[in-house]
């Protein structure tokens, strides 16, 4: 467990002597981290090297049921022992370990750390780490945390994502002037979906950066409910729920009250396809009190505002991460949207395995969005 002595040592002596480092001029500071660029690279030579050479080799970041989950696609060791990997896209080596900690029940723990001196008057570092506990119900959780500092030459920033005991936690804290000036935000939900979908700014520009950084955006796939609403107007409509419809509307017109809430309530209970229907079909002819009832039912499928999902349906980092989920109709209509948008053919097996289809979407994201440094600013 060397590695852990020597992380920390350096992450404390780097940090100490950044700070120092702001009343010196910035040739000293370049300096500075050349040096720890070099002590850092020293350190990790002494841990053997994987052959693999990219990230989506070695783990790929999920949601399962709400909660963030690691994958380590290593062969996991049975006894502690950190790997240096050589990865694209990440300035320096990464070390990495792949622990099987419970050899009874498959448990692996997973973890990344790497220094970022790729930009010259900063110094940066990332920890990724995933382990597996049990509850007292016998549940399995993964304890997630994922974390960025940045010293910078005006001050210091971290980003740090933890997901423990039933919650997720995002914690932002900015000192060095960035164009929000001082942040320090603590952020908490059940769960990463909930994060997501409730501090949809905060996410995508403080997390989402980090996790393209590690060619992991697979983990910000588009919620199924988020994406039947941007993706409503060309989903194509079950027959068999129109008839439901139709039987049922015309009881939202009823004098009785009670009759016009239990219709509501029907009508709630065909889901998203039934939903689908209502939204689409021709209600002219409709009352007043139809209409508004409807309008209620659809409302309850749709976590969006109509302004946002309008702009989503243009916007092709959501229009890609439709692409990783699970919903084919979803997969196929996202990538009608990009190919309408780009204006050219985009070849891409809608049906190709979930690890396969990843690592087509994050080769499809580096061409719609060319990565930037590591070190820069998110």
């Amino acid at each position: 467990m060397a590695f852990r002595t020597l992380i920390a040592i350096a992450s404390a002596a780097a940090l100490t002597a950044a700070s120092a480092s702001f009343a010196q001029s910035p040739p000293d500071r370049k300096t500075l981290f050349e040096q720890q660029r070099k002590q850092y690279r020293e350190g990790v030579l002494q841990y053997p090297l994987l052959k693999q050479k990219k990230i989506d080799e070695v783990f790929h970041l999920k949601i399962d049921d709400g909660q963030l989950t690691i994958e380590p696609l290593l062969d996991a060791d049975r006894e502690y022992q950190q790997r240096r990997a050589e990865l694209d896209g990440l300035s320096e080596p990464a070390v990495i370990l792949c622990w099987l900690i419970s050899q009874d029940l498959g448990q692996v723990q997973f973890e990344l750390n790497v220094d970022d001196y790729s930009d010259p008057a900063a110094f940066g570092r990332l920890h990724l780490l995933g382990r597996p506990s049990n509850t007292s119900t016998g549940t399995v959780l993964e304890n997630v945390d994922i974390e960025k500092i940045w010293q910078t030459p005006t001050g210091f920033r971290r980003v740090f994502f933890t997901q423990a005991n039933g919650s997720a936690r995002l914690v932002i804290f900015a000192n060095d002037g960035g164009p929000n000036g001082f942040i320090n935000l603590n952020l908490s939900e059940k769960d990463f979906a909930t994060l997501r979908r409730n501090h949809h700014a905060e996410t995508e520009r403080w997390l989402r950066p980090i996790l393209r950084e590690l060619h992991q955006e697979a983990a910000f796939a588009a919620d199924p409910a988020t994406a039947w609403q941007v993706l409503a107007e060309d989903w194509p409509a079950d027959p068999k729920y129109a008839g439901m419809v139709s039987e049922k509307i015309g009881g939202l017109d009823e004098d009785n009250f009670r009759i016009r809430r239990q219709t509501s309530n029907a009508l709630q209970k065909l889901g998203r396809e039934g939903a689908l229907v209502m939204l689409k079909m021709d209600r002219s002819s409709l009352s007043v009190e139809q209409n508004l009832r409807l309008n209620e039912v659809i409302a309850r499928f749709k976590p969006l505002t109509d302004a946002e999902s309008r702009r989503l349906c243009k916007d092709p980092s959501f229009l890609l991460d439709c692409l990783y989920g699970d919903d084919p109709t979803a997969r196929k209509l996202a990538l009608d949207r990009l190919r309408a948008l780009s204006g050219q053919p985009i070849e891409f097996d809608l049906s190709a395995k979930e690890d396969a289809r990843i690592t087509a979407v994050n080769a499809l994201r580096e061409k719609f969005f060319p990565p930037t440094k590591p070190g820069a600013k998110p």
